[in-house]
């Protein structure tokens, strides 16, 4: 564990680096830094300790190349420019603009069509202040005006550039007077225009003043939530149940657990080549998977889609293993898919805590009559509020440090909060986008079900 553990502080590392260093100077630095080591310890472990920390620092430091190649060039910024590409991702809007991103598949100055640009960034994220609107899924040529990828890097503070490079965003611009035209309308189907489909039928069909928070819950779009119902949530600390966290993930793998259960109990009756678990993990998978393409697919539910798998791999092995090890295992893969994580609060929270719960919770055997319904349901309860107060404890100091607050009525709060969302909120919202496009006769009732979650 610790081997693994090593790696990843050197692709934490890379990504706090003020410069890139060149590969001439790591591969100068690689081999006095081994040679060093070899006659410093003498023994094989540390010295393998200090070799995985240099490739993780080295596969930070290459990634973080190839996320700086991905920018716009110098010689392209603040001219006008033509792009041409698709809508991606779910469009911003409110009073004064509408902010898009758009996959470019072409581009080039508006006076030399023949001449396409060869290095411009995969995707750009475009404004309109105009009254041009388009829609998830349209593909458009554009005149626009774009600049490289630049914010704020005040210590603890949101880093908008580095936000931008994580999301293979190259650039950032606004649409100029000129040809501004659309390619092509919405396919038919694709999850990009369904999860387009279910954030615009959301807010025609509910009239509740939470709705921006359902629509959040839904497709995983929190920029409808407004400063003030934020506020709240930060004061009780119930914000995390807004974003798509582990815990509505980890609801639809039980589901999906019970699922596919059932149906491995049934296919045993005339085919035994697999145990019934197999099929429920499998299925637990196929579950979360959907969940996550329906919310977007962003890092932050990668991540927890990622520590999930890990979980279920784990489990279908049928291999005896340490909760810990599933936990590095997880943060090795969610830092080779995303080196910068380290610049996601998220991210520390999310893992600190994992790591509290499975300190907490793992190793400890308690006493209970399995005969006894009321005792199994008591000692469930009591098992959760304890997880509770873990969660409270653990994560205050992390809190203070990076947002500098910590909500006292996170505990009592979240002890209510959690079940109504997760178990009662959240499935009846599904429940109700599926019976909008199978059974529309039941797409009322459960979304006022949803509502009135959401009023408790």
């Amino acid at each position: 564990m610790l081997n693994l553990l090593f790696f990843c502080s050197g692709i934490v590392l890379a990504g706090y680096l003020p410069t890139l260093p060149s590969p001439v100077t790591l591969l100068s630095a690689a081999v006095p830094v081994l040679s060093v080591s070899i006659l410093f310890f003498r023994k094989f472990r540390p010295v393998l300790w200090v070799a995985l920390f240099f490739f993780g620092l080295c596969y930070g430091i290459f990634s973080g190349y190839g996320l700086l190649a991905n920018q716009l060039p110098r010689s392209l910024a603040e001219k006008d420019l033509v792009v041409e590409g698709q809508v991606v991702g779910l469009p911003q809007e409110n009073d004064r603009r509408q902010l898009f991103t758009l996959k470019v598949d072409r581009a080039y100055f508006p006076y030399d069509y023949a001449e396409a640009f060869t290095q411009f960034p995969h995707k750009i994220n475009v404004s309109s202040y105009t009254d041009l609107r388009v829609k998830t899924g349209e593909q458009w040529r554009l005149t626009v005006k774009l600049k490289r990828p630049r914010g704020f890097v005040n210590p603890c503070g949101f880093d908008y550039q580095v936000s931008l490079l994580r999301r293979d965003i190259g650039a950032t611009g606004y649409i100029r007077q000129g040809l501004n035209e659309r390619l092509k309308a919405q396919p038919k189907f694709s999850m990009d225009v369904l999860r387009y489909d279910l954030q615009q039928w959301l807010l025609n069909a509910s009239s509740s003043p939470q709705k921006s928070i359902l629509v959040a819950l839904l497709v995983g779009d929190t920029s409808l939530v407004d400063k003030d119902q934020w506020g709240e949530m930060i004061k009780t600390g119930t914000n995390h149940l807004i974003a798509i966290s582990g815990l509505h993930l980890g609801f639809f793998a039980i589901v999906g657990f019970f699922f596919g259960n059932l149906i491995g109990r049934s296919l045993q009756l005339v085919w035994s080549t697999f145990p019934s678990v197999f099929y429920g993990y499998v299925s637990s998978v196929i579950f979360t998977l959907f969940y996550s393409l329906i919310a977007g697919f962003n890092i932050p539910t990668i991540r927890t889609l990622i520590m999930l798998m890990v979980v279920q791999l784990a489990l279908l092995w049928r291999r005896s293993f340490f909760a810990s090890y599933s936990l590095v295992i997880a943060l090795v893969l969610v830092l080779l898919y995303d080196p910068l994580a380290a610049y996601d609060m998220g991210f520390w929270l999310s893992f600190v805590a994992v790591a509290m719960l499975i300190f907490c919770f793992s190793g400890r055997i308690s006493i209970s009559s399995r005969n006894d319904v009321s005792d199994a349901t008591k000692n469930h309860l009591v098992v959760f509020a304890k997880s509770q107060w873990v969660m409270f404890i653990g994560l205050l100091i992390p809190l203070s440090l990076l947002i500098h607050t910590s909500s006292l009525l996170a505990p009592p709060a979240n002890f209510v909060a959690i079940p109504v969302i997760t178990f009662f909120v959240v499935p009846c919202l599904i429940i109700s986008a599926l019976s909008h496009f199978l059974f529309p006769f039941a797409e009322s009732f459960f979304l006022h079900c949803s509502e009135w979650g959401m009023l408790v």
